[in-house]
């Protein structure tokens, strides 16, 4: 569990650099152009919040603390008024207001908790930029303070689905690498069963009119209950 000045979350615009046009057109045309941008909301959204980070000289809130697995994977973190935990239940994370979050807006804790859900770095960066796009246009209730704590968990979300992405991967290959064991099976002269099998489904299928394939289809339902 890491505390005080041990706590890294990495900068927005260093998870997404951004290209020196980008910058170029931010300086130019402001940041109304940029969340106009069809094109870059469709096909970009995490390099328009990366640059509306920079833009606006974001700063994140600081956690009190934040537990993280040998992947770099977040197991849990704690901020003033809130946490996010691992759930086993659904095997993601999920966000519990501790205290009075009152002072992020009336609409952060959905957000949060929508953008904690995300399982993906681009679902994340979608569900900012529609806050981001909403709080400019002065649609939704965020304070500059819930924009923020907004950076800061998608910063943590988007660590985390790289850490665990990069594990799965190295948990893939590790597989791969294992010998195949090969599995033997009996030839069907070796199998006499097989046989009074074979002459109880040819009976049954007379029996009730049924096609063999009707029965052996009724048996592996059977299997499956």
């Amino acid at each position: 569990m890491d505390t005080g000045e041990n706590i890294d979350i990495i900068r927005f615009d260093e998870l997404y650099p951004l290209r020196k046009v980008t910058l170029i057109n931010l300086e130019k045309r402001g940041i109304a152009w940029l969340l106009a941008n069809e094109a870059i909301r469709k096909y970009n959204p995490c390099m328009a919040v990366s640059a509306y980070f920079y833009h606006k000289n974001i700063q994140y809130i600081k956690p009190k603390a934040i537990g993280r697995d040998e992947s770099g994977a977040l197991i849990g973190a704690e901020f003033d008024d809130f946490v996010i935990v691992y759930d086993d239940a659904i095997k993601w994370y999920d966000f519990i207001a501790t205290g009075d979050t009152s002072k992020y807006g009336k609409d952060f804790e959905d957000v949060a908790k929508r953008v904690i859900g995300m399982m993906n770095e681009d679902g994340v960066c979608r569900t900012l930029l529609t806050a981001i796009t909403k709080y400019e246009a002065g649609t939704i209730d965020l304070t500059e303070e819930g924009i923020r704590a907004l950076y800061t968990i998608a910063a943590l979300m988007i660590e985390t689905i790289r850490a665990r992405n990069i594990r799965i991967k190295l948990e893939e290959e590790e597989i791969k690498k294992k010998p195949k064991v090969t599995t033997v099976v009996a030839p069907t002269e070796d199998m006499p069963e097989l046989a009074a099998v074979a002459n109880m489904i040819g009976f049954i299928a007379q029996k009730y009119n049924l096609s063999v394939d009707e029965v052996i289809k009724r048996v592996r339902e059977l299997f499956r209950k």
